[in-house]
């Protein structure tokens, strides 16, 4: 296992571990909601905006600690709130995510809005946890508590341009990219802010950290049109599908290039995440 691969899993079992332990206890949850939560959490996800926090926080001088895997799966569930609902009949219509059934057809459309519901509210309730504010301070958790509410809402925005552009003739290169900023951008500027505001980096430093998150994010996005493009419905809007592979691979380029340069400007140190990225986009 080279050191990217290594450093992967050791961040995404610490995530899983810290996940593990913020849903075993049962005594204040609905027995069928908890089992649809965990369904959802532990369905395969790869832990790649936990992987751009914590890397974020240690680029930015974070020391080690515990405390930054809970602010990382308060990111997690988020991501995970936002799939859960996407997912519903009256949003995307899907039935399966990650080889698996989603989860409104495992419990119902119902259980599956709860569970989504629940992690929002988990999600707050863990990063604003005693040992969260005592690690970091009560400003720096407000400041990342208001980065992460933030981008839950642009995702929100983003879903609902997504819904509009199926049913709209008037779609152009702008609004899709605005879209894309929205909906996956958001969250992976989120998580690189995130990281930059716990590890007590200054504000030029934080921003810079989210521009480059963000646009890895775009890219991100792009990519995941290429690769979905088989499986999607003919009629759904996205960038490959109005432009062609081609010119949704310059595009790709171009986002990726501009994260790179960005990157570049946090030093030598800045290596995991370039190869974390690239790997993503270009493997």
């Amino acid at each position: 296992m080279n050191g990217l691969e290594g450093k992967i899993k050791d961040i995404s079992d610490r995530v899983n571990r810290t996940l593990e332990s913020c849903f075993s206890q049962t005594e204040a949850t609905d027995a069928n909601l908890l089992e649809a939560i965990q369904y959802s959490m532990f369905s395969g996800g790869k832990r790649l905006r936990p992987c751009v926090l914590v890397m974020f926080y240690e680029l930015c001088g974070g020391g080690g600690t515990g405390e930054i895997y809970k602010a990382a799966c308060a990111l997690e569930m988020i991501h995970t709130y936002s799939l859960i609902h996407d997912d519903l009949p009256c949003m995307d219509n899907d039935e399966m995510r990650r080889g698996k059934k989603c989860a409104h057809v495992v419990y119902g459309e119902d259980m599956a809005l709860l569970a989504g519901d629940a992690l929002i509210t988990r999600a707050f309730e863990l990063l604003f946890g005693k040992s969260v504010i005592e690690k970091f301070g009560y400003k720096a958790v407000l400041d990342a508590a208001k980065v992460l509410s933030a981008s839950a809402g642009a995702m929100v925005s983003g879903q609902a341009m997504d819904i509009r552009m199926d049913k709209s003739s008037f779609i152009n290169k702008e609004l899709l990219l605005d879209m894309y900023s929205k909906k996956t951008g958001a969250l992976f500027r989120a998580a690189a802010e995130i990281g930059a505001i716990l590890s007590g980096a200054d504000s030029h430093k934080t921003d810079h950290a989210g521009v480059c998150g963000e646009y890895f994010g775009i890219a991100f996005q792009l990519y995941d049109d290429i690769k979905d493009i088989d499986q999607d419905d003919k009629n759904k809007v996205s960038y490959v599908s109005i432009y062609g592979e081609a010119k949704t691979k310059c595009e790709i380029g171009f986002y990726m290039s501009e994260a790179m340069k960005i990157l570049s400007e946090f030093g030598n140190n800045s290596k995991f995440l370039a190869e974390l990225m690239k790997a993503t986009i270009f493997n």
